[in-house]
């Protein structure tokens, strides 16, 4: 059953063993048991180029993108600093009819793309689109937004 797989899949990827879990993701699909659990598992994985592919994939097997989803998407780009990726989607994949809604977590995660792309000023815009979009927002973004300008060389 797909609870028994995602299990494994999960396991899988915690220990570093990726290969070992994109086995197992392909023998889900086989079998038809992929679902949202498992597309954000192998998301979680994946490079920031392989994003785009999955999700795809995901559409064409009917199954919806939702928030864990879409924030793990959005994780493997800010992992990579790429921030400008993380607006784009946001832009195309969230907030529409269909589509999962932006959270708090959201905006945290794109901050810390542009954080670890020494972009402070692109981080604060994120807190500030949470806040105009009137999100809750816990003290992770703001930290975040803090240690992008303490990040520096000559800080703000």
């Amino acid at each position: 059953d797909s609870y028994s797989f995602n299990t494994v899949l999960n396991a899988y990827c915690s220990a570093g063993r990726h290969a070992d879990a994109r086995r197992v993701f392909q023998r889900m699909r086989e079998a038809c048991l992929d679902d949202d659990c498992s597309y954000s598992t192998i998301i979680g994985i994946s490079t920031p180029d392989e994003v785009p592919g999955i999700l795809a994939s995901m559409r064409e097997r009917g199954i919806a993108c939702d928030l864990v989803t879409a924030n793990s998407a959005l994780n493997v780009y800010a992992e990579a600093g790429r921030g400008e990726d993380c607006e784009a989607f946001v832009q195309t994949h969230m907030n529409g009819p269909g589509k999962p809604a932006c959270s708090g977590q959201t905006y945290t995660i794109v901050a810390k793309a542009f954080s670890k792309a020494g972009l402070p000023r692109r981080a604060e815009a994120a807190l500030r689109a949470a806040e105009a979009r009137r999100l809750p927002i816990d003290a992770i973004l703001y930290a975040v937004v803090a240690d992008a300008y303490a990040s520096m060389d000559t800080p703000q």
